[in-house]
């Protein structure tokens, strides 16, 4: 598997961190180490930023058969204690800090390893639950809302997505990527999983594309692509990135929600007059990252559409009686392929489970296929934004706020989700609750003051004519 192929690099750097050089033999020798500590076949709990420490232990435990459950640094400590709870991981590792912060303390049996900035840690867990032999990763469906429901990922599951992007994406040994997206989200997790399946190097850094330190580290240790989701190709936007001399730079990727009419011009002109190919990518976190690519240059005349199926992979539209439809008819887009997930988690009492979609994604998303046999995205069956590249549940975010007392609906468009309330004087209360249970910028959403959210005669909230008020 992914594991296996770093020994075809082991003298060639595979990361970059703080400046130097870390070849992939580090990788190897480093991931070895922890088979000593592990005891049990327990879930482990992986707290992740962009750092070497976390790579290594995510592959680590994929080698060593142990099932990791990823999530990002940002989250509160409330929605972390919570997940240990739901999940009883036999292990986690931390960073430093969080372990000395004591706020863990109950959850620590002992520590097994200190890494640089991390530490590998045994629970107190109660391991009352069995896990499949299938079951190698846990992501979150969405990242943002606290939820405890994760998505089930094989080996062979992020084998075939990482194989299938490495046929259509340019990566060969003599490239380096420098991270922009965290690597507990399945975009940036695969940018990761396909760059040192192809021998490539990976700068690692857990910075923004508006600093400063990100454009001296493209320059400065050549950085020949990255990728980034629609709010990421936006801000390169406003930084003037197609006036940039970056020569280095051999192609960008963009996945994560449907990119704003404006940014398609942008990058197709970029395209034309700079030559720099720009692949456009649809995915799920349930399909393990891509589903479909556009090829950059069929970037100039199908602009709008998410291209085709990734290798090995089958794309249908279905009606709502699941026949399949023909060209240019309108239903919804389903996925086959080797990459689709096994199925949904809330717990550690549902590890057990084996696979429950049989490589079939019904993907909620509506949408058809031209003569040419390229697919374009139309609308949603299901309430969800992409929101930064992370899907936010509109009815889970509802759900949140009316359980601590707020009515509300929730509407708006990729990029930005807008709270309708009737009571002006909570707005700074939500406020306040979002900022715990939404791991996003603030940015991304915004309050608006009703007289009255709109209703059916069912009783039923009228989003359609919400969106219009």
């Amino acid at each position: 598997m992914i594991f296996d192929k770093l020994y075809n690099f082991r003298n060639r750097p595979a990361f970059i961190s703080n400046g130097t050089y870390i070849p992939y033999s580090s990788i190897i020798d480093k991931g070895s180490l922890f088979s000593k500590y592990i005891t049990n076949k327990g879930l482990c709990l992986v707290v992740t930023k962009n750092h070497q420490d976390v790579v290594i232990s995510y592959l680590s435990f994929l080698e060593h058969k142990i099932p990791v459950l990823l999530l990002n640094n940002t989250l509160n400590h409330e929605h972390i204690i919570n997940v240990i709870k739901s999940y009883k991981p036999a292990y986690m590792v931390l960073e430093k800090s969080m372990v000395l912060s004591g706020i863990y303390k109950d959850y620590i049996s002992n520590v097994l390893m200190e890494l640089d900035e991390f530490v590998f840690v045994a629970t107190s867990c109660n391991i009352d639950y069995n896990i499949n032999d299938n079951l190698s990763l846990l992501l979150t469906t969405s990242g943002t809302t606290g939820s405890q429901k994760f998505v089930r990922l094989s080996k062979d599951n992020i084998y075939a997505n990482t194989e299938s992007i490495s046929t259509y994406l340019p990566i060969n040994t003599d490239d380096t990527t420098i991270t922009t997206l965290p690597l507990s989200y399945s975009y940036g997790l695969s940018i990761i999983n396909t760059h040192l399946f192809s021998g490539a190097s990976i700068l690692l850094y857990d910075g923004s594309v508006i600093q400063k330190d990100f454009w001296l580290f493209l320059k400065e240790y050549n950085i020949t692509s990255f990728g980034g989701v629609p709010y990421t190709y936006e801000m390169l936007e406003r930084l003037r990135f197609s006036s940039m001399d970056l020569p280095n730079l051999r192609y960008i990727t963009q996945a994560g929600g449907r990119l704003l009419q404006k940014q398609i011009s942008y990058y197709k002109d970029m395209y034309i007059n700079k030559q720099l190919p720009f692949f456009k990518m649809y995915g799920q976190t349930e399909a393990t990252a891509r589903i479909s690519y556009l090829p950059y240059e069929d970037f100039a005349k199908k602009e709008e559409s998410i291209g085709k199926p990734i290798p090995n992979g089958e794309m249908f539209i279905y009606d709502n009686n699941k026949n399949k439809l023909k060209a240019n008819k309108e239903g919804e887009l389903i996925y086959k392929g080797k990459n689709v997930f096994l199925g949904y988690a809330s717990s550690c009492y549902d590890l057990y489970k084996d696979d429950e979609n049989n490589n079939i994604l019904h993907t909620g998303d509506l949408g058809y296929y031209d003569n040419d046999g390229y697919f374009y995205i139309t609308g949603r069956k299901k309430r969800f934004l992409k929101i930064f590249g992370n899907r936010i549940n509109l009815e889970e975010v509802e759900n949140i706020l009316n359980s601590h007392g707020f009515s509300c609906a929730c509407a708006g468009h990729d990029d930005k989700m807008i709270i309708y309330i009737e009571n002006s004087l909570v707005k700074n209360n939500i406020l306040d609750t979002l900022k715990k249970v939404l791991d996003i910028h603030p940015s991304g959403y915004s309050i608006n003051v009703v007289d009255k959210i709109p209703r059916n005669n069912s009783g039923k909230i009228d989003y359609h004519l919400l969106e219009s008020l």
